[in-house]
């Protein structure tokens, strides 16, 4: 991957994975040019020795002298408009005054989110996850909310993205593990149909890269006697990817300690099958975007059946993400799904809402028939 930079221009680094290019003289076209070579230069993935690697870049452009003439004050804006560019995945843009009204909500989002656990604001949701075999709801997925006390529940895909860029998503996926856990241990003490439930917590990238996971959840397990293999740790395939041998170490400390894995958005990424099978994961999960087009599209099938196929070569099991209809219910127990987590199945639910589950006698889906109103009219 290369790049050819114009004769003035200049390259700066200014963090871990930001940079800057000054183009003296540039106008708005050289600038929006450069932008777009920049982007095509990223499409391709970044082969290195076995893993090709998807890069990617959000750009923001300050010109002089319509942004400002100080260098200091054009870098804040080029910033600005960076994050503007990066929440709206569109690829670059130019700064505009009214980016400044999206920086400060950002930056007064970001601070309260800094407070948001000490404040008590943020609860998990949890979204069983269903054997086609038996109907049986073997494990929940524990999901991180927010309600912030004046805008109410903030979405996910607007703070999950600021934890990870300021790295907020380390506290909180610690919080989030201790939490979860702590549930299941009371659910287990309380509800024979919750002594085989499995709680699944993510672990992003930022967390590998920044904390010693495997210490942190064996001090977890410890505090709240949970077992290890009640567990299941979900990492994505690109974040998996990031950094493959750091991974691959903690993942087979997490494994010697009999914590379950789960590769998420499994085919999303662009990942080489011969560090994932090195990889000592249980399951695999395949994306909802494969699930979207079954029926519609034969190649999503196709990649549904090979992703299964895969799986059991290598000895783990799968789960089926955003399940919506029945048809595709049917069609993925037809290719041997193990799992599905579905909204057809049952939404997120409050904990609250997944206790009066398990205390019911209603937390078996007749996945035989197809029928999903039991876990639904929970």
């Amino acid at each position: 991957m290369a790049l050819e930079l114009p004769d003035s221009a200049t390259l700066a680094r200014l963090s871990g994975d930001e940079f800057a290019f000054l183009l003296p003289g540039g106008s708005t076209d050289t600038a929006s040019g450069f932008a777009k070579r920049i982007l095509r230069t990223l499409e391709k993935p970044l082969q290195i020795g076995n893993v090709a690697l998807d890069v990617g870049a959000s750009l923001g452009i300050a010109v002089a002298p319509a942004h400002g003439m100080e260098a200091e004050l054009l870098q804040r804006r080029a910033d600005v408009a960076m994050h503007v560019a990066k929440s709206r995945r569109s690829g670059y843009m130019f700064y505009s005054s009214d980016q400044d009204i999206h920086s400060r909500d950002r930056l007064q989002l970001a601070a309260d989110l800094r407070r948001s656990i000490e404040r008590g604001e943020l609860r998990l949701h949890y979204q069983p996850i269903i054997s086609l075999r038996t109907g049986q709801i073997e494990e929940a997925e524990a999901l991180v909310r927010w309600k912030h006390p004046d805008r109410g529940m903030v979405p996910p895909s607007d703070f999950i993205p600021l934890a990870e860029d300021t790295g907020m998503i380390v506290p909180i996926g610690r919080w989030v593990l201790d939490q979860a856990c702590r549930q299941v241990v009371a659910w287990r003490s309380r509800y024979p149909s919750a002594r085989l439930l499995r709680v699944g917590v993510n672990i992003s990238a930022r967390q590998f890269q920044h904390t010693d996971v495997p210490a942190e959840v064996r001090l977890v397990l410890q505090q709240t006697e949970l077992d290890a293999s009640s567990l299941k740790l979900e990492i994505t395939e690109t974040s998996a990817m990031t950094d493959p041998e750091l991974s691959i170490a903690s993942l087979w400390l997490l494994k010697g300690m009999g914590v379950q894995l789960a590769i998420d958005d499994f085919g999303t990424g662009y990942s080489s099958l011969s560090y994932l099978k090195r990889f000592p994961a249980d399951t695999l999960k395949i994306d909802k975007v494969f699930v979207d087009g079954l029926g519609v599209h034969p190649e999503d099938s196709a990649i549904v059946a090979a992703s299964i196929a895969f799986a059991r070569a290598v000895g783990l099991t799968t789960t089926a993400e955003g399940v919506e209809n029945a048809d595709q219910l049917a069609e993925l127990k037809q290719l041997g799904v193990d799992r599905v987590q579905a909204y057809y199945c049952s939404k997120p639910l409050t904990a609250a809402q997944m206790e009066a589950l398990l205390r019911s006698s209603a937390n078996l889906i007749e996945v035989h028939g197809m029928d999903a109103t039991s876990v639904r009219a929970a």
